[in-house]
C-alpha cells in the first residue's frame, strides 16, 4: 500500500525525466511505494538533491528540498539550498544548475 507522499514524489520524478531526460540524473534505486522522500545527483554537476514530503504531511506538489555540493572541493557537503518549494520551484532550480549545451 502506498504511503502518503509516494504519488507526489513519483510525479516529480516523472516530470524531471519528461522535461530534462533520464540521462540528466542519477536517481539510484527505483522509488518504492513505501517511500515519501528521494534524492538524486544531477549528472555532470557537483549537486545532490534531497526531496521530502515530511512523512506525507505536505500537500501534493510541495516539497522540503535540500541541495548540497558533492565534489572534492573545500565546500563539499555545503548546503546551497534548503527550503520548502513546489514542483515548479524544483524544475526551475534543476534548469538553472544543469550545464548549458552548445554554448
Amino acid at each position: 500500500m502506498p504511503v502518503p507522499g509516494f504519488r507526489s514524489i513519483r510525479a516529480l520524478k516523472d516530470r524531471l525525466i519528461e522535461d530534462f531526460g533520464a540521462e540528466a540524473f542519477d536517481f539510484g534505486d527505483e522509488i518504492g511505494e513505501e517511500q515519501d522522500a528521494f534524492g538524486w545527483n544531477l549528472r555532470m554537476t557537483p549537486y545532490d538533491f534531497s526531496i521530502s514530503t515530511n512523512g506525507g504531511q505536505l500537500c501534493s506538489g510541495i516539497f522540503d528540498m535540500q541541495v548540497s555540493i558533492v565534489d572534492a572541493s573545500i565546500d563539499n557537503g555545503d548546503v546551497l539550498f534548503a527550503d520548502m518549494t513546489t514542483t515548479e520551484g524544483v524544475m526551475a532550480l534543476v534548469s538553472d544548475l544543469l550545464p548549458r549545451q552548445g554554448n
